[in-house]
């Protein structure tokens, strides 16, 4: 029978390892490229004239940005790139913490079902937050 001692170590290195696991698992390594690996959060909001959806995405450029509707399975589909930024080039760099996320990402939001008009959707990139507003046909129309 193992001393609780050496059942704590045990433990210990377990959680250690758990947690190692996982940090390979979710997070970028420095200097690897990520393939969609992290996707912004966004909002759906409903106004009597379509709906507006906002993404999360400070430090994106826009030129990095692309947005597409598809009609089947009435979605908007927002795929970028969040380039990795390096204050420390050719320098050797130690790493306390990492929580912004870098590189390739997707994101992927079915619209409530209503009706829209993918032609008349507007985009607005301010302060770190992509708005789009995509407007409901009327039923009249």
């Amino acid at each position: 029978m193992a001393r609780k001692g050496e059942v704590d170590v045990w433990i210990y290195d377990v959680g250690r390892d758990l947690t190692g696991f996982h940090v390979e698992m979710t997070h970028v390594r420095v200097g690897a490229p990520a393939r969609r690996f992290w996707q912004p959060r966004a909002d759906i909001l409903e106004t009597d004239l379509g709906f507006v959806v906002k993404f999360e995405i400070a430090g994106v450029r826009r030129e990095n940005l692309q947005l597409i509707y598809r009609p089947e399975p009435h979605t908007l589909v927002l795929r970028g790139v969040r380039q990795e930024d390096d204050p420390a080039a050719g320098q050797k760099v130690g790493v306390y913490q990492l929580e912004i996320l870098s590189g390739e990402f997707e994101r992927e939001l079915r619209l409530p079902p209503f009706p829209i008009d993918p032609s008349r959707i507007e985009v607005a990139l301010v302060d770190g937050i992509l708005r789009v507003f995509a407007p409901k046909i009327s039923p009249s129309r």
